[in-house]
């Protein structure tokens, strides 16, 4: 199987950020377990940018609001000689300052980045009274030195437990350590930027994998904390590949639920049998070759496709088509939507592989093959496990039990990977914690939701006040993608946004009503005086820009509606159907072409039944494929 950036991109990799106040942090801390600060240890510092790194926002407002700068941060804490790491940062001013604490924000993966989000947070609800800072963890995204560089972004598991153990010894050769890469060292290196930078108390907002090292420092530096906003909460006290069981439970979970809904399961009939049988047919292989797209590939491309919003009612559509068309339409996908791109490979073994427990891990996997027997072929956790036996460093990460530090939990309702429970589960273990559930939201719902980033932002306003658990709505039953959307006006209101009603609207209007009246508007003004001068060039002219007005408008409401949902554009269509999509382009202008030039030249025009029953036959057709552009889009739920 592959990993790749997209595995973990569905973890909506974000950062970390904060604004330089006065002061510094003068007190004598002990350290965070495992990163003890020996004596001799060279102290973290921050040095400021005189300019920011190339890709980020260059306009005005946004320069305005920002400052770049690097963290220098010691690789081990232990005493041991040491080499420096510089850890890039990006601060951004709140919109309208009220003097709250700064949002310091954890990013996922791990191995991901933050400041290549620094456009979203310029405009996040967070960043309207908050400072934010923006760190990128040590070994990935502008972070230097990288860890592991010379593992690929796209890694096939059966060769990872190599190029781990070669990055091992090289990390050594350079004068580096693996002990230096752990959720613990991460959290050491952002309470180190919280003191650099002069805060006593800061806010943080952590997304996915960055939710552990919040934990971290909710166990081990509560003090320092206001508040804390936990965005898809892996809890800590879970082992890792707990996440294996969650792919097949909820996997299952849609099974069965499209097996109860009536529509669904007449769309889609016997989709279990049929879709697990795809996945063995692409799992088996000839002794000694390796299938470029197995069942393992296959079962992590829809996983990470179920990673992005609202994507739970399209879950049985996917599944259907792989079971029809094995794995060319994931394929495509795959190469469409960039799964994979890659991120810093070298940190996410790294960081995930120094808290792998092999017999917990083992055991929660061993459960999960026992439960699903025709899942386990396709599962990829035991080569996870066998490539982390190559990675040296071993820690163990402190739980926040009892922690009274302010929580909110978000969750999305649809999350394959840190499903509600988990939000319920942790929220149990804190003594101040309330839970945000969102409907119809998946993976990273404070990123990718308004609503959810609006509760979050109006927490850290004020996250010791008593207020009950926020809501973004009810969480109601799914309603699946049918075949028959095009007639289903819930589902079709679900899959479309505020954006896709109106494109849809001036793409019907045209092409309903624009293109018959410019038809007829043309037939009037060849027929007026002078008409007969009008050359056949100027009427092809004339054709074609009517008729590319008429197929602009169609095509303008099918890609609002792609934009709506991009997994369909890519997947939705079948391969015979990309040919017919171009038709639109070409019949409309031929059929126009030839009606100016008969009715400019009645000579030209066909005669007899036969001729004007072509002429007729050719104005339907043009009509029909264009109405198919639209409708189409529409019953695949654009």
């Amino acid at each position: 199987m592959r990993i790749s950036r997209a595995i973990l991109a569905a973890l909506i990799f974000l950062g970390v950020f904060s604004l330089a106040a006065k002061g510094a942090d003068a007190a004598d801390m002990p350290p965070i377990a495992g990163t003890s600060q020996a004596a001799g240890v060279p102290q973290a510092r921050y040095q400021a940018k005189s300019d920011c790194w190339p890709g980020l926002p260059t306009g005005r407002q946004s320069r305005d609001r920002m400052e770049c700068g690097v963290l220098h941060v010691p690789e081990l804490r232990d005493g041991r000689p040491t080499r420096m790491l510089e850890l890039a940062v990006v601060r951004i001013r709140a919109r309208e300052s009220w003097g709250y604490p700064p949002i310091i924000d954890l990013h996922g993966g791990p191995g991901g980045d933050s400041i290549g989000w620094t456009d979203h947070w310029l405009e996040s609800p967070l960043t309207a009274d908050h400072d934010m800072i923006l760190l990128d963890q040590r070994g990935a995204g502008l972070s230097r030195p990288a860890v592991c560089a010379d593992i690929p972004d796209s890694v096939a598991i059966p060769d990872a437990p190599g190029l781990l153990a070669a990055c091992a010894r090289d990390l050594r050769a350079a004068g580096g350590d693996p002990a230096g890469y752990t959720p613990l060292a991460i959290a050491a290196d952002v309470d180190d930027l919280r003191r650099a930078l002069g805060y006593e108390r800061v806010h943080l907002f952590a997304n996915s994998y960055g939710t552990v090292i919040a934990q971290v420092l909710m166990a081990t530096r509560p003090e320092t904390l206001s508040g804390v906003v936990l965005d898809s909460a892996l809890p800590v006290s879970l082992p890792l590949l707990d996440g294996e069981a969650q792919v097949v439970s909820f996997l299952e979970g849609v099974l069965r639920d499209c097996a109860a809904d009536a529509a669904c399961a007449a769309a889609y009939p016997d989709l279990e049998r049929r879709f697990l049988d795809a996945l063995d047919a692409l799992t088996a292989s000839q002794p000694g070759k390796r299938k470029r797209f197995d069942g393992k590939d296959a079962l992590s491309a829809i996983f990470l496709l179920l990673y992005a919003p609202d994507t739970r009612p399209i879950a049985p559509f996917i599944l259907n088509k792989l079971a029809d068309r094995g794995a060319e339409p994931l394929e495509t996908l795959t190469r469409a939507l960039g799964l994979a791109d890659g991120v810093a490979m070298g940190a996410f073994f790294a960081v995930s592989c120094g808290v792998v427990d092999a017999a917990a891990d083992g055991a929660r996997l061993a459960e999960v093959v026992a439960a699903a027997p025709r899942w386990a072929p396709h599962l990829s956790g035991d080569a996870f496990l066998r490539t982390c036996d190559a990675w040296p460093a071993r820690v163990e990460l402190p739980v926040p039990d009892g922690s009274r530090v302010p929580t909110l939990i978000i969750q999305g309702a649809d999350d394959p990977v840190t499903p509600p429970a988990y939000a319920h589960m942790l929220a149990a273990r804190l003594a101040d914690a309330r839970v945000l559930i969102v409907p119809r939201q998946s993976h990273g719902p404070a990123v990718t939701d308004d609503c959810a980033a609006g509760a979050a932002a109006s927490f850290l306003v004020d996250p010791g006040k008593a207020v009950r658990e926020p809501s973004c709505g009810a969480v109601g039953p799914t309603a699946f993608l049918t075949p028959d959307i095009a007639v289903r006006p819930g589902l079709t209101a679900l899959t479309l946004g505020p954006l896709g009603w109106p494109a849809l609207a001036v793409g019907a209007m045209t092409g309903l009503a624009l293109f018959p009246v410019s038809v007829w508007l043309s037939i009037r003004l060849l027929r007026a005086p002078g008409a007969m001068f009008v050359s056949t060039v100027g009427q092809g002219a004339l054709a074609l820009f009517l008729s590319g007005i008429f197929v602009c408008g169609s095509f303008f409401a099918m890609a609002q509606l792609f934009r709506e949902n991009p997994l369909l554009s890519a997947f939705g269509f079948a391969r015979w159907v990309e040919p017919v999509m171009v038709l639109p382009w070409v019949i409309p202008p031929l059929v126009l072409l030839a009606l100016f030039r008969w009715v400019g030249r009645p000579e030209t025009a066909p005669q007899g039944a036969w001729g004007k029953s072509w002429l007729g036959l050719s104005l339907v057709l043009s009509g029909l494929t264009a109405l198919f552009a639209l409708t189409h889009g529409l019953a695949l739920g654009l």
